[in-house]
């Protein structure tokens, strides 16, 4: 959806694909979205995202290790769901399990992200952002569906990801809500400008085979 203002400029918001026809996005932007109907799919491939040269890497501070502790108690309802959930992933291949209302399942990353190196990147002030947002008049917001399960943990570092349930323990192939250390974001100054700056940027998911 989107809405023209001549002051705060233009926002189109992909929403869905069936959302995308409805919108008052002007229609170059809909042959766009249609000229690369391939990385916007409903769901996800089954399989693994291919191994691009940027994985997730778990940099742990020399020494440091993990507590071997016990899964958490849950109700029967609550592991059911738990036990759903790990199957819908592994017939993903999202994950893979080692050998020795609705529901999120949530991984507590707690005591692996007091031993990982953080990333000290500087943050970025408002103002200044504001600033080089000064010229743009046209913006696109495009949200990786499951962005994380998009990247491949990097080999080696898969064991650091491992968690418990009563059936067994797993570790993670991809890279998992919750980690410390990961954005991007782009401007275009204008709607002729922003176009070919999004068609670069869809290009590129379809090289790379991300899907939106």
């Amino acid at each position: 959806m989107g809405k023209e203002s001549e002051e705060s400029g233009i926002v189109y918001m992909l929403v869905s694909k069936e959302n995308v026809q409805d919108s008052e996005a002007p229609g170059v932007v809909h042959a766009l979205l249609e000229e690369f109907s391939d990385v916007l799919p409903d769901d996800l491939p089954i399989g693994l995202p291919p191994l691009r040269d940027i994985q997730h890497q778990i940099d742990l501070f020399p020494g440091a290790s993990l507590l071997n502790k016990a899964h958490y108690r849950m109700s029967p309802k609550e592991h059911e769901e738990l036990k759903r959930k790990v199957l819908e992933l592994l017939s993903k291949v999202r994950l893979t399990p080692k050998k020795d209302g609705t529901w999120r399942m949530c991984i507590n990353s707690r005591a692996i992200n007091r031993i990982i190196i953080k990333y000290r990147f500087p943050i970025p002030r408002i103002d200044d952002m504001f600033d080089m947002l000064a010229v743009a008049k046209v913006f696109s917001k495009i949200d990786l569906q499951s962005g994380y399960h998009q990247i491949r943990i990097k080999p080696g570092d898969k064991w650091k990801t491992a968690f418990k349930t009563r059936e067994g323990l797993y570790e993670w192939l991809v890279m998992l809500f919750g980690l410390s250390n990961a954005p991007s974001t782009f401007i275009s100054k204008d709607k002729d400008e922003h176009i070919p700056h999004l068609r670069v940027v869809l290009t590129t998911l379809r090289t790379a085979k991300l899907y939106e």
